[in-house]
């Protein structure tokens, strides 16, 4: 949408008492007491697909349609929040109203689903279901191969704009990390990525640079220029950090094409020598830790401080390291899990 349709739903909605929440002021008070679609789709009884979700709260009376656009319908349990995206292939942004609901939505829809007879008919198909969705995701962290755990951080989350800026990474073999570091990239980097990196977003009122706090080399007051790797240098070395690895991310849908991309970038590299040739598999904590703890927080400091795993360095290599020792510490809980149902059994 425009930001002059959206603008006119966001006014109707607040004429009709609607909170407006502000991602750049309210962050806290969203992620303690409001839940968006995704977040109560995993904390249900039988946890659902977005898709579903949605369908079920149109289907209660939770949210309606405005103009094809969809609005929450009570004020006393709902909010929202005015948000954009870049669109790849125009560069204009494109807005849209986020809902959200108040986290005792969950047990009232709970309730709701257990006295429809459609959703009853349903439930046995949809447990089988998650079953196996559960045991191929967390199937990949059974196994004690060699891996390593990557983090990066980047612009922002356009493939056609944004750029990886640093790149963090543990490798672990026989269940002991081995050696870690983090690579500053220089990715092309000029003037105009640096006026896009400093640029402040509308809506949260904030630059990347105000997130990252990654000074980049054309920046005047950057004390660690010579530190970034020009792009095919970084190439290589993350080429033989993660040949023939298994590679684990914290949200390997958000990050890895990033990646990809970088090599992308270089031309001349052969498709056989690209990020996706020459892994062995891909892991996401963030999936498991969704089907293993659904009602629980998903992201990754929530993840580390929940199972006593301790921060000890920053940026992306704090990350990686955090990766990694989650990862380890999942593998001991399969290994224990399956060693006791042997016994039982």
């Amino acid at each position: 949408m425009t930001l002059e349709e959206v603008t006119a739903i966001r006014d109707l909605l607040i004429e009709n008492d609607f909170k407006e929440l502000k991602p750049a002021e309210d962050m806290e008070l969203i992620s303690e007491n409001y839940l968006a679609t995704k977040e109560i789709a995993r904390k249900l009884n039988v946890k659902l697909d977005t898709k579903t979700t949605n369908e079920a709260l149109t289907a209660f009376g939770y949210k309606q349609y405005i103009e094809g656009t969809s609005v929450p319908t009570n004020p006393e349990n709902s909010a929202f929040m005015v948000k954009a995206i870049e669109n790849e292939d125009t560069g204009e942004k494109d807005y849209y109203i986020q809902n959200v609901w108040e986290n005792s939505i969950v047990e009232e829809l709970n309730e709701c689903m257990s006295q429809n007879e459609e959703f009853r008919k349903q439930k046995e198909e949809v447990i089988k279901r998650n079953k196996k969705i559960k045991n191929e995701k967390l199937k990949f962290f059974s196994r004690d191969s060699s891996f390593v755990a990557l983090s990066i951080k980047k612009t922002g989350f356009s493939l056609k704009k944004d750029f990886i800026i640093s790149l963090g990474f543990a490798i672990v073999t026989n269940n002991k990390i081995i050696k870690t570091g983090e690579i500053l990239i220089d990715d092309d980097i000029d003037i105009e990525k640096e006026e896009r990196y400093l640029k402040v977003d509308e809506i949260y009122e904030k630059s990347p640079f105000n997130f990252l706090k990654i000074k980049l080399p054309t920046m005047s007051d950057c004390t660690y220029k010579e530190k970034f790797i020009k792009r095919r240098e970084a190439l290589k070395l993350i080429y033989k950090l993660i040949k023939n690895k298994d590679v684990i991310w914290h949200n390997s849908e958000v990050n890895a094409p990033f990646l990809q991309k970088l090599f992308e970038k270089e031309g001349n590299i052969p498709s056989r020598h690209c990020y996706y040739e020459i892994i062995n598999e891909e892991g996401c904590i963030r999936e498991a830790f969704e089907w293993l703890e659904p009602k629980e927080s998903d992201k990754l400091f929530d993840l580390a401080n929940r199972h006593g795993i301790q921060r000890r360095e920053k940026g992306a290599l704090a990350d990686a390291l955090l990766i990694a020792n989650i990862s380890l510490y999942l593998r001991t809980q399969i290994k224990d899990f399956k060693s006791k149902k042997q016994t039982i059994t």
